[in-house]
C-alpha cells in the first residue's frame, strides 16, 4: 500500500523500504533498513521505512530506530498504539523523543474511552496531556467502585476537547464536539450509538434541544 501512495502523491524521487512478514526475520528486517539508510545517506535520496507495530516493537528494531533521528515518524492506525503501559505503547513514546516531526493517522482514535488519547498523544506533543498517564486520570477520570478503581465517567470535558483539538489539523476539528457528544449520549461507551442518539446530538448542536 505505502510504495503505491507515495509514488501517487509524493513523487517518484522517494525509496519506500516495506519491512513486511515477507522481509524475513527482525534481524533481516534491521539488516536491509540499515542498508537502505546508509544508501539514502550517501546519495541524499529520501527514505521511507514501513514497518508493522509488531515489529518495531521488539527490542531489537526497537533499540535500532532509537539510535537514529528521524525526520518524520508517522503512526497509521494510531489507535492500534492506545494503551500507554503496553509495549508499542512505551515504545512510541520513546520513539517521539527521536522525531523531528510526528503524525497520527486513525479514523477511531478513542475507541473504547477518552484514555484510548493519552498514549497516541504522549506521543504527538507531550506538552497536551502531559507524560504520566496518572496525571490524566486525576484530571479528566471519576473514579469510583472497589477501591476507587473503576472509572464511573469524565469531567472537565470541554478542556479535554480543547486539547484534543490542539492536536487536529484540517475539518476533522470541527467534529470532535459532536463526536463526544454522541459517545457520552452512548453512555461512554456502555451502549452501541443509535440514530436516535445521532439525532439528538445534531439537534442540540444546531441549538434545537
Amino acid at each position: 500500500v505505502w510504495p503505491n501512495q507515495f509514488k501517487t502523491h509524493a513523487g517518484a524521487d522517494w525509496t519506500v523500504l516495506a519491512l513486511t512478514n515477507r522481509a524475513g526475520s527482525v534481524a533481516k528486517r534491521i539488516e536491509k533498513a540499515d542498508h537502505a539508510l546508509s544508501l539514502a545517506d550517501a546519495t541524499g535520496k529520501r527514505l521511507a521505512i514501513v514497518i508493522n507495530y509488531e515489529a518495531a516493537r521488539t527490542d531489537n528494531f526497537a533499540k535500532w530506530a532509537l539510535a537514529h533521528t528521524w525526520d518524520y515518524v508517522i503512526l497509521d492506525e494510531s489507535h492500534r498504539a492506545k494503551n500507554p503501559t503496553g509495549k508499542t505503547g512505551k515504545f512510541i513514546a520513546k520513539l517521539a523523543a527521536k522525531a523531528d516531526r510526528r503524525l497520527l493517522l486513525t479514523g477511531t482514535p478513542m475507541p473504547h474511552s477518552p484514555l484510548d488519547i493519552f498514549a497516541q498523544y504522549r506521543f504527538l506533543d507531550p506538552a497536551i496531556f502531559g507524560r504520566y498517564k496518572t496525571a490524566f486520570m486525576r484530571k479528566y477520570a471519576v473514579m469510583g467502585g472497589y477501591e476507587n478503581h473503576e472509572v464511573l465517567g469524565w469531567r472537565n470535558e470541554d478542556e479535554m476537547i480543547a486539547r484534543i483539538n490542539a492536536g487536529i489539523r484540517g475539518p476533522g476539528r470541527e467534529l470532535t464536539g459532536a463526536i463526544w457528544s454522541l459517545y457520552t449520549e452512548a453512555g461512554f461507551g456502555e451502549r452501541a450509538p443509535t440514530m436516535d442518539m445521532l439525532d439528538r446530538v445534531i439537534r442540540r448542536h444546531q441549538g434545537e434541544v
